[in-house]
């Protein structure tokens, strides 16, 4: 739970989203694509979430400028690193708006990039957020 920080307004619990609701507005149809990239992620051990949330931060530092300049080759690069590492750890979610992300690109569409890079970014704190809460 995230907590304003507003002294003014009394601390409340805020809902965080979950991947599926910050990406579903932007990819009606994602459960069903999500599902080939599904694996149990109980399985997962923080130090690979750890380092995932570092490539994901890495990307998401380069993905903003290739979007502005409408890179089609480095946002498409970037998409494909996205694609494969989603599923990898659980997060298939992360996998479909990979895919999306090079459709765009590949389309010209760089507002619809600009719009899923956003949630991207929104995703990944609540995942390094998450992470951070998890017990080792």
């Amino acid at each position: 739970m995230i907590h304003k920080n507003d002294p003014q307004v009394p601390a409340e619990p805020v809902s965080v989203p979950d991947a599926r609701m910050l990406f579903t507005s932007l990819i009606p149809d994602l459960d069903r694509r999500a599902t080939p990239f599904r694996i149990d992620a109980t399985e997962m051990d923080n130090e690979i979430l750890d380092l995932f949330g570092q490539q994901m931060a890495e990307i998401l530092r380069a993905l903003p400028v290739a979007v502005r300049t409408a890179n089609e080759t480095e946002v498409r690069r970037h998409a494909h690193s996205l694609t494969g590492m989603g599923g990898t750890v659980g997060e298939p979610e992360i996998s479909v708006v990979g895919e999306e992300l090079s459709a765009a690109a590949k389309a010209g569409d760089y507002a619809r990039c600009t719009r899923l890079t956003s949630a991207l970014q929104q995703w990944l704190t609540i995942f390094q957020n998450r992470l951070k809460s998890k017990p080792p």
